[in-house]
């Protein structure tokens, strides 16, 4: 019996150097099969029994990437929620992620933390406690011009 038409015997060296253009060069296969003149078929076929495959050095950049995808996408998902959540999350995020999604520096938070509130700040607050206060005794159904006048009555500033 002889050898079938058409097949060819390659010395293992034309072969090793076959596959490392595939795996070291990370050339497409059928771009090295044609450059070393051979079929797409018979370059896959050495590269499956040298048992050196791209797809395990793709997978293995494929996985670093998802890691770092990930790692990205949490960041993103924080960066959103802090920017979409109230003022102090410090518990549930480190300060220094806060300010960077706010593009703020640490030492402003900390300055704005140690600042006291503005006595408008103050005064506000307790006229709209004085205000609830009072539409709850009217059992909700003062409006603004009674609400005003109310307001005046008990001796605060206040406009309409």
């Amino acid at each position: 019996m002889g050898r079938k038409a058409g097949t060819y015997n390659y010395y293992e060296a034309f072969r090793a150097e076959a596959v490392a253009l595939v795996i070291d060069e990370k050339m497409p296969v059928s771009k090295a099969s044609k450059q070393v003149g051979v079929s797409y078929e018979t370059l896959r076929k050495w590269l499956k029994e040298s048992g050196c495959t791209r797809e395990d050095e793709e997978s293995k950049t494929d996985k670093q990437r998802i890691k770092e995808l990930e790692r990205e996408n949490k960041a993103s998902k924080m960066e959103r929620d802090i920017l979409k959540g109230a003022v102090d999350h410090r518990e549930k995020w480190p300060v220094q992620k806060m300010c960077a999604a706010l593009r703020m520096s640490r030492q402003s938070y900390y300055a704005w933390k140690r600042r006291s509130e503005a006595p408008r700040d103050v005064r506000r607050v307790r006229l709209l406690r004085e205000v609830k206060s009072v539409f709850k005794e009217s059992n909700w159904t003062y409006g603004s011009p009674r609400m005003t006048k109310q307001s005046r009555k008990d001796g605060h500033t206040v406009t309409q």
